[in-house]
């Protein structure tokens, strides 16, 4: 009996009637290698269970077939671990961009070796959106008569301050302002991540200028694409980026962006990796109990607005300098003198 040799792309086939071999590239985990291996075996069984006599087109439909379940080679190196996702120390790179890991550079120079900075390679690389920026004059901590009130500032490079919408929602607004995340972009004057987003047409904005864009403190967590909704009248989806008011999330949720008085916009936990935990909602008095990182507790009028989640880039207050010139570019001179250390 003659058999037939039928020539299948990327996969190793021998001839009809009998074993099949799929071998996948670069697979290294044995359960998603074994999953391979038994969608492409069933797929070239059917490919095969047809008799000897069977049209050449019907076997260049299920040749058709097979390919579009082989993996591509974008998929078998999906297993593997891209050099990318590891630093040179082998430590692995984070893959979120809302928690940036801290990036040890190689001791090349005696500043690199402590050098020690969070990873903004999956951060937005150009520059703010320039309807919401503004010109940032220096101080250089002295007061209108030019005299010292605050020490050891002065310096550094030049920044555009970013508006950030701290209200999210109009006081006067009673509908549920729906946004979607554009981008994640590093913030030079504060410490938290910032996050653009992109309102429809008809939804109410806070910025002055009434822009369908605006900026908010990056909640950890958040996707590119995601929707955020806000409303100051009622409830909305609990979920990481919304923001309520106090009375309408559950206890024992973890908040930031917290007013503390309703209207006048986010004051407390706004900076990089903090929050606070939602202890008890009174009604009776109106108030809210909320426990801080520091385990302070206070109260808060619970027509405050929150917003549901941390803040991102947790990893900031773990990162070092590594040389007194850096310090200089962030507008901080040294405090003591060489000659005195």
């Amino acid at each position: 009996m003659m058999h037939k040799i039928v020539l299948m792309p990327i996969g190793l086939c021998r001839f009809a009637g009998k074993s099949i071999v799929a071998a996948s590239a670069n697979v290294h985990s044995s359960n998603q290698k074994n999953i391979a291996h038994t969608k492409m075996t069933s797929v070239c069984r059917s490919f095969f269970s047809s008799s000897a006599s069977s049209s050449l087109a019907t076997q260049h439909a299920r040749a058709a077939l097979w390919c579009r379940h082989a993996p591509t080679q974008q998929q078998s190196r999906s297993f593997a671990v891209s050099t990318k996702d590891v630093f040179w120390n082998g430590a692995r790179r984070s893959l979120d961009p809302t928690a940036p890991s801290i990036v040890p550079r190689k001791p090349t120079t005696p500043s690199q070796r402590h050098t020690k900075l969070i990873d903004k390679s999956l951060l937005w690389k150009k520059g703010p959106v320039p309807s919401l920026t503004v010109g940032l004059r220096k101080s250089g901590g002295r007061n209108n008569q030019g005299v010292i009130t605050v020490r050891h500032r002065g310096g550094g490079s030049k920044r555009k301050l970013r508006i950030i919408d701290f209200k999210r929602v109009q006081p006067n607004n009673a509908e549920i302002v729906k946004a979607t995340v554009e981008r994640i972009e590093f913030d030079p004057n504060r410490s938290a991540l910032i996050a653009l987003l992109k309102h429809k047409a008809s939804e109410g904005v806070t910025t002055p200028s009434a822009s369908p864009l605006s900026y908010i403190i990056c909640p950890r967590g958040i996707t590119i694409g995601s929707e955020l909704q806000a409303s100051r009248k009622q409830g909305v989806d609990v979920r990481i980026g919304n923001s309520m008011q106090l009375r309408f999330i559950p206890v024992g949720t973890t908040v930031h962006n917290i007013e503390l008085a309703p209207g006048r916009g986010a004051q407390m936990c706004r900076s990089a990796g903090t929050s606070a935990q939602l202890l008890e909602v009174d009604e009776t008095t109106g108030k809210c109990l909320l426990r801080l990182q520091s385990k302070e507790q206070r109260y808060v009028l619970a027509s405050c607005m929150a917003t549901i989640g941390e803040v991102s880039n947790p990893e900031h207050k773990n990162q070092v300098l590594g040389k007194a010139g850096r310090a200089r570019w962030m507008g901080r001179p040294p405090a003591v003198l060489g000659v005195a250390i």
